[in-house]
């Protein structure tokens, strides 16, 4: 028999979590893993990899991402399947595209996930023909994927489609039971075709895109918990899961619901996954609170987990054009306003100034990722090259004025054209090693295909990775490397109830090699890429995945999608739920 490819000494772990990672070949055959051999495997083989010193895992599944458009313009969803990444979740935070309009879709994504309105909405009139969960997966079936998908749908998604949008953004409405009965229908509709379960959000920071209905915040925020409690009762029954955010302007309450939610006294529990543990730089207590939280909820017989980033949290901004902006009245004001000339004008008004100047000094709530410290805000692009590196408060000491009043002054003189960072969250390493270990942290939370020009994790789990090989170089581990392969790949498909996440004799052979001499820090390091014209952040440490399999094929190679991928129908498929 000759087999596909053939796999030569390489280090492997099958995905669970006792995976001692010792020396073996592995044979593909057909898409699935034909042998896995302790001792050299003999026969011929289509394509022979030389593997020594590498390892070889199950691909990594990624919880967390807003791949929803851009899988209609890219269905390869390359970078992130040039690291690795060979199965990716879609439709959270109440976003997924199946029930609604284009428009309406458009409306409730671009601006919350900063994806250009220009680029998705004509797409989206163009592609979106499907109006049920069981269309949408067929068409994601016929578009040549990349990575594996699956979904969730999204309760803003069902409350427009339900309701209507205007209903659906009203305060005052009382909803009658048949309009209940009908998005749980909805909900059950999507259960049956497969989707992981349901995404909320609770938070009414994101706001709305458009001119309809500007700036109010999600569906989802709209409704009361008697409607969230409805669709968790459907999840329960299910068994699937309850993905969201709580809301940071009222935590104690919001969350203490939800925890409650999730414990399975006197019923059966409910799965729940929320966003996010973080070490967050302005509330250096809150990650102690989430896990207090989440342990109590499961020693209650709960199912609950937090999805976390495994990294130094920074974020990127143009400007003031970014999500967390909105925190304040006046920065929502701005983002409100269009016309980046007239935001440029409205920052210089006197009134709006003292206005901010004052917000500034509050505090959104304990989870916010905005600690407004302008000492921590550096400028690393703008027209003016003195500025860069410098923070406002730098900027502010030498210009002798008030730090707010230097960063208003410099958007109004740039706009979006001066560009800088703020580390927000898991700046230290002791608390991040020890959030990784955390029995309730789900690793995830890459938000892939959103804020294109904010965020870029891309590469998430080849970051734990080198977190957890640095510190077994340094003598100090903190988790094997089998423990972290596991966390990322079958410890999620398990709870997920997903058909991934294993690559054992008999299982599909979707696969990655990772060379551990190449975890080095090009993973942090900055690039842009166009993107339909626009230039995102990516990353670009290629050598650290020598080969991604999917179906058995070879996918990438050092970082370089292979052709057909994004346009064979041969490699990525859609994913349902097991059972």
């Amino acid at each position: 028999m000759q087999y596909d490819i053939l796999i030569k000494s390489a280090r492997y772990f099958d995905g669970t979590a006792d995976s001692d990672g010792s020396v073996r070949d592995i044979a593909i055959k057909d898409g699935n893993i034909a042998k896995v051999s302790q001792s050299p495997i003999l026969q011929e083989a289509k394509e022979v990899i030389d593997a020594d010193g590498k390892w070889v895992m199950p691909g990594f599944i990624d919880v967390h991402t807003h791949y929803d458009a851009e899988v209609m313009i890219n269905p390869a969803l390359d970078e992130s399947l040039r690291h690795g990444v060979t199965t990716v979740f879609l439709g959270g935070c109440s976003l997924s595209m199946i029930y609604s309009d284009p428009d309406d879709c458009s409306d409730l994504f671009t601006r919350v996930e900063g994806f250009p309105r220009e680029i998705i909405l004509p797409v989206l009139q163009k592609e979106k023909t499907w109006k049920t969960p069981k269309e949408y997966i067929s068409y994601l079936s016929g578009i040549g994927l990349g990575p594996n998908v699956s979904f969730f749908v999204g309760h803003s998604d069902i409350r427009v489609a339900g309701l209507g949008f205007e209903r659906a953004v009203d305060a005052s409405a009382e909803l009658t039971a048949a309009e209940t009965r009908k998005m749980t229908d909805m909900l059950k509709e999507s259960l049956d075709a497969g989707a992981l379960g349901m995404s909320f959000m609770m938070s009414k920071g994101d706001k709305i895109d458009g001119t309809r209905f500007r700036s109010l915040p999600l569906p989802s925020t709209f409704a009361k918990n008697p409607e969230y409690a409805a669709f968790n009762t459907v999840l329960r029954e299910y068994g699937r899961v309850h993905q969201g955010a709580p809301n940071i302007y009222s935590p104690l309450k919001s969350m203490s619901w939800l925890f409650g939610q999730s414990m399975g006294l006197f019923r059966k529990n409910l799965k729940m996954t929320l966003i996010v543990l973080a070490d967050v730089v302005g509330v250096p207590a809150a990650h102690m609170f989430s896990r207090f939280g989440a342990r109590m909820a499961n020693l209650f017989s709960g199912n609950f987990r937090w999805q976390f980033l495994p990294s130094v949290f920074t974020l990127y901004v143009d400007g003031m054009n970014f999500v967390n902006v909105e925190e304040l009245p006046s920065g929502l004001d701005v983002i409100h306003e269009m016309s980046k000339k007239n935001r440029q004008k409205m920052v210089m008004e006197p009134l709006y100034r003292a206005r901010f100047k004052e917000e500034i000094k509050q505090k959104a709530g304990p989870v916010t990722l905005w600690n407004r410290q302008f000492g921590d805000m550096i400028v690393v692009q703008c027209e003016d090259k003195s500025l860069e590196g410098k923070s406002f408060l730098q900027i502010a000491n030498e210009t002798g004025k008030h730090p707010v009043d230097a960063f208003l002054d410099l958007m109004g003189q740039y706009g979006e054209d001066i560009r800088w960072r703020q580390t927000v969250a898991n700046q230290r390493p002791d608390v991040l090693k020890k959030l990784c270990n955390s029995s309730s942290s789900q690793i995830g939370f890459s938000d892939a295909g959103a804020h294109l020009r904010n965020i870029c994790f891309y590469n998430l789990p080849l970051r734990m990775l080198k977190m957890v090989n640095d510190a077994q170089s340094d003598a100090k581990p903190f988790m094997s490397v089998g423990k972290a392969v596991w966390k990322l790949t079958g410890e999620l498909a398990d709870w997920f109830n997903i058909d991934a996440g294993r690559i054992r004799e008999g299982d599909r052979a979707d696969l990655i090699i990772v060379d551990p001499a190449k975890l080095d820090d090009r993973i942090y390091e900055y690039h842009e890429a166009d993107f339909k014209g626009v230039s995102r952040i990516v990353n670009r440490n290629d050598e650290t995945v020598p080969a991604v399999i999917l179906n058995g094929k070879m996918a990438a190679r050092n970082g370089q999608v292979e052709s057909n991928v994004g346009q064979s129908c041969e490699f990525g498929r859609f994913l349902p739920v097991k059972g």
